[in-house]
């Protein structure tokens, strides 16, 4: 990934002493302390820029005490980054604005990151920080480049990303990087006991700086046992590593014979499908995964109405908001790798098996790939 920040025509540093190379002027009661700007007065208190150079891209973090917040304002062409409940409603008409990672996305409590990618040409005569934000910032720069949108959404550089770790709403965690195939809830009450995972023909492997569930095309499945039909709202997650179309070219991921989740033929290597009701199926864009031995991060969302999208390496696939069919309890257990009549067998490697009791949002299905892609290689 480029490291854009040696670009950067204005990176203001929040230090009293430093900030003078890029800080014109403070107003108000605005201050600095250990490297944020922070502001007393969300009307009055603001510091003022030095330079304006056309913006072409543009970087900021801030730690957000209220989701209404103003963050900056440009004076002269009057533009600013605002939010309002969490959401973007600032008037930054001549940029992609990328918030955590999401175009158009919201802010949350806590530490945010906003990137803006210039789509039209835009001067002004000074920016101003501070004033409106409810909180605190901590980095702010101005690009001489226009970032791509594959890169804008990798910089979204989130810390340890606890809440994915909260397993409140898990019934599934088959996570082979510990080099251990099993449920991480055997014996857990999930709905009735978590019964242990049988395994049949899936075997460990080191796969660069993990271990991984290696499943041979033929013979290979986990199966989770039954304590969970899979109606209600679903999130399903996998990291896949596909060698191939696996057996009979469909080789499944997901299966309890009503939810179904494969990969078959299609464009450049592969489509990603599923099925809840039984009959309806859904699917990401065509040719999204390629067998070219690399790693990618599946998860599919799926109400308890059938309303389902489909996200690839955090990227919604296909079309938003599909209509899936109201889910039909599951007709056996839980499987991975495999189908139940043992003849869709996965080829490849499946990992980090999730299955949520809850709808990740967009921000969420982000922040999961840009904490984990590391360990893939990614």
């Amino acid at each position: 990934m480029t490291d854009y920040s040696n670009q950067a025509i204005i990176d203001v540093i929040f230090d009293p002493q430093l900030s003078k190379k890029t800080v014109a002027s403070i107003t108000g009661d605005a201050y600095f302390k250990k490297g944020t700007l922070n502001v007393v007065s969300a009307s009055g208190d603001y510091i003022t820029l030095k330079d304006n150079p056309e913006l072409f891209s543009w970087r900021v973090k801030f730690n957000a005490t209220n989701l209404t917040t103003k963050v900056f304002a440009t004076i002269g062409t009057a533009r600013d980054l605002t939010f309002t409940a969490g959401s973007l409603t600032g008037t930054l008409t001549e940029f992609d604005v990328y918030v955590n990672g999401v175009l158009n996305g919201s802010i949350t409590l806590g530490e945010n990151e906003v990137i803006g990618i210039a789509t039209g040409s835009f001067t002004y005569t000074a920016i101003k920080l501070g004033e409106g934000i409810v909180g605190s910032m901590s980095l702010f720069q101005v690009f001489k480049s226009v970032i791509s949108v594959e890169e804008t959404l990798n910089k979204y550089e989130a810390k340890e990303f606890k809440e994915h770790l909260n397993t409140d709403n898990r019934i599934l965690s088959v996570d082979g990087r510990d080099g251990i195939i099993g449920n991480k809830y055997e014996g857990d009450t999930i709905g009735s006991l978590v019964p242990a995972v049988v395994n049949t023909s899936v075997v460990s492997v080191r796969d660069g700086s993990v271990y991984a569930n290696y499943y041979n095309g033929s013979t290979s499945k986990l199966d989770c046992g039954n304590y969970d039909d899979l109606t209600g709202d679903k999130s399903f997650i996998a990291w896949i590593k596909p060698y191939g179309l696996g057996e009979g070219g469909f080789g499944r991921i997901f299966n309890n014979s009503k939810l179904l989740m494969w990969i078959e033929a299609a464009g450049s290597f592969a489509i990603l499908k599923a099925r809840s009701d039984g009959s309806t199926v859904v699917q990401s864009a065509s040719g999204v995964i390629s067998a070219s031995h690399i790693w990618w991060l599946i998860i599919l969302t799926r109400t308890a109405s059938g309303v389902s999208n489909f996200y690839v390496n955090g990227i919604l696939s296909g079309t938003a908001d599909q209509a899936g069919g109201t889910p039909v309890a599951g007709t056996t257990n839980i499987l991975i790798g495999n189908s139940n009549g043992n003849d869709r067998t996965f080829y490849g490697l499946i990992n980090q098996n999730r299955i949520e009791d809850s709808i990740l949002t967009a921000q969420t299905v982000m922040q999961i790939y840009t904490s984990e892609k590391g360990q893939y290689g990614l």
